[in-house]
């Protein structure tokens, strides 16, 4: 390699040596606001319809279990999003079917098909990472609240 490795914007504005070129103008866009632990509950701006519900219903019960952090609000996003892209690939599966026509007695499995079964287990490994299945919160040692006041076995 010849000559010296160019300096990276970050190394640049720690040396006080930035001019007013595109690095250091792309590295003034690429500062993002880092949530503080009062905001956990903010959704992330590009959340949107079902994500942005799904986020808005399950932040505050995580909050709540003292099982959502500042740390976890990436995880959390990730899986509202896939859950909003996997219930949009089950309803497209439901009008194209499973197998879909290529040619006049040719069918081949529907993309939709992939999308439902890659979101699906990808939704599997995110809900036990944020504790939202049963086997998770056993191993975290999150005891459940049993309501069982009330039905016919009341006086056991």
């Amino acid at each position: 390699m010849r000559g010296t490795m160019p300096k990276s914007a970050e190394l640049h504005q720690l040396h006080g040596t930035t001019r007013k070129t595109s690095k250091a103008r792309a590295t003034a866009a690429r500062t993002v606001a880092v949530p503080t632990p009062d905001d956990v509950l903010t959704p992330p701006e590009y959340l949107e319809g079902v994500a942005l519900a799904e986020w808005n219903r399950l932040a505050p019960e995580l909050k709540s279990r003292n099982m959502f952090t500042v740390l976890d609000r990436n995880t959390l996003a990730t899986y509202v999003t896939t859950w909003a892209l996997y219930l949009e690939a089950v309803a497209a599966l439901k009008e194209t079917g499973v197998a879909i026509k290529t040619g006049v007695r040719s069918k081949k499995t529907s993309p939709h098909a992939l999308v439902v079964e890659t979101s699906s287990r990808a939704l599997s490994r995110l809900s036990g990472e944020l504790g939202l299945n049963f086997l998770s919160r056993a191993r975290l040692g999150i005891q459940e609240k049993a309501d069982y006041s009330g039905g016919e076995f009341a006086d056991f």
